[in-house]
């Protein structure tokens, strides 16, 4: 051992010993807490053994063994690289599988409506036959945010009970993106087409707004509502429903509430935050309104609901007309529907007297300036 050469390597094997042992031990540690997962409740996510496969057991209530992600959303790498950087530490979290369709409930089809006339898809909502029928008129046309509004309104509707969708498309024949949508949404719903005469659609380089929108796809929808409806069975409400809003779940079980017409204020119309009536004990005492101030039923489309019973018992009445038979002026569809069955003093007042449940948001125009020299795929449906 006197020898330095000998001593040199002496030390050389016992920091070659230590270093082995550290790694063994370091390793030990690093498997332990990288394979070892705890096993947590995921609730209906599956019994154990089911997350890997992605079945799912909607009655099972065992403990399901959770996989261990990195934190990015991967496996880890290499688990030493785990132990040295915390930010690259492994995490156990529940993998969650897709809902099966088993969980999903099947609904009949409202009572007021023929089952045949009816497109219909899975449903999310439990239905309660003791509620009257929400007839929603959806009149649409094609354009680039077409789907999506849809898209949206689907989504909304789809948390509203005894709901019937009637979707109007302003088109010669029913368009497939449309279909598509409706055939994926969890509500109810009528598919029906009719194209706006084209002595009123708008002409080019002129304003839309020579005439009022809408008139022959809401007309239509009343229509397939008399069709579909007898007196006996008409415990429902009709509202006018546009692409294009945004609604609060609470509107429709104000509206569900109508028992001849009601009307509640509209958020973004008229060019004020809010326009329509201010109610008082369930009745319009006042109206708050900067466009059309004369007009008996200051009111958007979007903030008036009516009793199906109305236009059971009383066919002629449409929109686009006045009580006399003419046609309504251009922002004088709702009032002039109204003045065709009932009064300022009779109208239903429903809603919150602090906030509104609709707005009348108008999607923005997208902008597609940068197209011509970006073109994107066109097998992507967008719109």
């Amino acid at each position: 051992m006197g020898n330095p050469r000998t001593r040199q390597l002496c030390w050389v094997v016992l920091l070659a010993a230590s270093n082995i042992l550290t790694a063994v031990i370091v390793a030990s540690l690093i498997h332990s807490s990288y394979v070892s997962c705890p096993v947590i409740p995921c609730g209906s996510m599956g019994p154990v053994g089911a997350v890997d496969d992605h079945s799912t057991s909607a009655e099972s209530t065992e403990l399901v063994p959770v996989s261990c992600l990195s934190v990015g959303g991967g496996p880890s790498a290499t688990p030493f690289k785990a132990l040295l950087n915390p930010a690259d530490a492994t995490v156990c979290r529940c993998a969650t599988p897709p809902i099966s369709q088993e969980t999903i409930t099947e609904h009949k089809a409202p009572p007021t409506a023929k089952p045949a006339a009816v497109s219909s898809s899975l449903r999310n909502v439990e239905a309660d036959e003791n509620l009257p029928v929400l007839f929603i008129i959806t009149p649409t046309y094609s354009r680039p945010t077409q789907k999506v509004d849809l898209t949206s309104l689907c989504q909304t509707l789809s948390l509203v009970p005894q709901v019937l969708w009637i979707v109007v498309e302003d088109s010669e024949q029913k368009t497939e993106l449309v279909a598509r949508l409706l055939g994926r949404c969890a509500v109810k719903h009528a598919h029906l087409n009719i194209r706006t005469p084209e002595m009123y659609r708008p002409k080019p380089g002129k304003s839309a707004l020579t005439r009022n929108r809408g008139v022959e796809q809401r007309n239509m929808g009343l229509q397939y509502v008399r069709q579909t409806t007898t007196l006996d069975s008409s415990r429902g409400v009709v509202y006018f429903g546009d692409d294009d809003n945004k609604y609060d779940i609470r509107l429709f079980e104000e509206i569900r509430k109508t028992k001849v017409a009601s009307v509640l204020p509209v958020a973004f119309a008229g060019g004020l935050k809010v326009e329509g009536p201010v109610c008082e004990n369930g009745k319009a005492v006042k109206w708050h309104a900067s466009w059309g101030r004369e007009r008996t039923f200051p009111v958007d489309m979007a903030g008036l609901a009516v009793n199906a019973r109305v236009f059971l018992e009383r066919p002629s009445i449409e929109l686009g007309v006045t009580a006399q038979g003419g046609q309504a002026k251009l922002g004088y569809l709702e009032t002039e529907l109204l003045n065709q069955f009932t009064s300022r003093e009779s109208i239903e007042c429903r809603g919150s007297p602090d906030e509104v449940y609709v707005w009348h948001t108008k999607t923005e125009k997208p902008n597609f300036v940068n197209e011509k020299y970006y073109p994107s795929d066109p097998k992507i449906e967008y719109r």
